[in-house]
């Protein structure tokens, strides 16, 4: 089994706070909150300097 990269699981974990966000707000789609939750849990696990490092930019 390949283990999972850190944007694999960033990006796992920033779809769920999404989900957590939709679900709590009694939506079946996703809003800009959602979206916006999403995004925060996303650069709170990997944060744009460590993305762009990874990248080799």
């Amino acid at each position: 089994m390949v283990k999972p990269t850190s944007y694999q699981i960033a990006a796992a974990a920033a779809q769920d706070a999404g989900n957590r966000s939709m679900r709590k707000a009694g939506r079946k789609r996703w809003s800009s909150k959602d979206y916006n939750a999403a995004c925060a849990e996303f650069n709170r696990i990997l944060p744009l300097k460590v993305a762009a490092k990874k990248a080799g930019k």
